[in-house]
């Protein structure tokens, strides 16, 4: 859990209060839609194939960093820190459906309809040869608004 003495990104813009945080580090970057929009135009297998991959991935980041089932609704927070400022922001976030697919099978959130997802956030920081990433903040709402 994130703590925090301040409000969350979330009560800043939002009504909402936030009940928990948990943050998600994916390492290294995701599938962009260009890449999908690429792969889709071959055979409907090839999509399959490249979105089980890299659900996997990701699946394995939530086992690994102990991630635990939200119980309410949720908002996100994603930074897409890239090696390079190659790639432009809505190709980057397009990888969003993947990560929330995946916090879905591993059961941190129970679907991913509005009535779980309230809401989400991207920012691009600046570039991180060295490091690139996604972080997720996963701000579980408190009940009363979930």
């Amino acid at each position: 859990m994130v703590a925090t003495e301040t409000p969350s990104v979330v009560e800043s813009v939002t009504n909402y209060t936030v009940a928990s945080e948990q943050l998600l580090i994916i390492p290294g970057t995701l599938p962009q839609l260009n890449d999908v929009i690429r792969t889709s135009k071959g055979h409907w297998h090839n999509y399959a194939a490249l979105k089980k991959k890299t659900e996997n991935f990701i699946q394995a980041c939530i086992l690994q960093q102990k991630l635990t089932p939200c119980n309410e609704g949720v908002w996100f927070h994603f930074s897409w820190i890239s090696k390079d400022y190659k790639v432009d922001p809505d190709n980057l976030a397009f990888a969003k459906k993947y990560i929330i697919d995946a916090l879905v099978s591993q059961k941190i959130i129970t679907q991913d309809g509005r009535s779980t997802v309230r809401g989400f956030m991207d920012d691009f920081p600046d570039k991180d040869p060295k490091n690139p990433r996604i972080e997720v903040v996963i701000f579980e709402l408190a009940a009363e608004e979930a």
